[in-house]
């Protein structure tokens, strides 16, 4: 989780650079570091408070995104190794008891 969490951050980060060095001093910091920060700041922005709203979560949903397909290789390397490192399942055999023909055995014939 923590490694999917560095890829978000990562991303959104990549992804948020460019509309962050256009900023004041001020309020670049709290964009760059994360989604919740910007849209906080955002309302300090005036007329680019749009442009950084809009950068922001855009630039969330490709961290996100990217963070995902992370997770899904991940779960892909861990399902085949344990499909090809885990013990192989052996053949289960079930056997029944043979039933021993019994003389003694009496049928009743019903008529209708």
């Amino acid at each position: 989780m923590a490694l999917l969490g560095s890829v978000l951050s990562s991303g959104y980060r990549s992804g948020i650079a460019s509309t962050a060095e256009q900023l004041p001093a001020g309020v670049r910091e709290p964009v760059e570091s994360g989604i919740g920060s910007a849209l906080a700041v955002s309302g300090e922005l005036g007329d680019a408070a749009s442009v950084v709203v809009s950068a922001a979560r855009q630039a969330f949903v490709e961290g996100w995104r990217t963070s995902m397909w992370v997770g899904v290789a991940l779960a892909a390397i861990g399902f085949a190794y344990v499909a090809l490192r885990s013990p192989g399942r052996s053949a289960v055999v079930v056997t029944a008891p043979v039933a021993e023909p019994d003389d003694q055995l009496e049928f009743a014939t019903v008529t209708t």
